[in-house]
């Protein structure tokens, strides 16, 4: 009786993607070019501090090496690396300063602190994240 509910609602989710939506949630983007999708995050109930710990879970150091982070409907993670990674936002925690000190700064990339938005130029900027609105800026890390 179960499996063959179950097979009816698959077939229906098939047919409908508002239904699929409805009854199985949607596939989001919490990553987009190594910068969070904060409004994705808000909707999948991804706190910036889970994400980063996921990046660290995947062998990241950065955002810059991502170039997409789904979450899928059942709850997994789903990473596609950059086959460049570009400099981006640390996902070494604050706390962990010896350890952050150790990665490569990136002299003319700025990114927001908040989301990983990068800047390129040689002086922090003075103006809110076009992604976020934020505006605490950090250096952008390579390895």
């Amino acid at each position: 009786m179960i499996v063959s509910a179950e097979r009816i609602i698959a077939w229906i989710a098939f047919r409908n993607q508002r239904f699929e939506a409805i009854t199985q949630d949607e596939i989001s983007d919490l990553v987009n070019n190594g910068v969070m999708q904060l409004k994705h995050m808000r909707g999948a109930r991804i706190p910036r501090e889970g994400l980063l710990a996921e990046a660290r879970t995947l062998g990241l150091f950065h955002l810059g090496e991502i170039k997409r982070l789904y979450i899928e409907a059942n709850g997994s993670f789903t990473l596609i690396k950059e086959v460049t990674p570009k400099p981006g936002l640390s996902v070494i925690p604050l706390w962990d300063r010896d350890f952050a000190q150790e990665q490569k700064h990136v002299a003319d990339v700025f990114v927001c602190n908040n989301c990983g938005n990068p800047e390129q130029t040689t002086r922090r900027p003075g103006f809110a994240c076009s992604n976020c609105d934020d505006n605490n800026w950090v250096q952008a890390i390579t390895k």
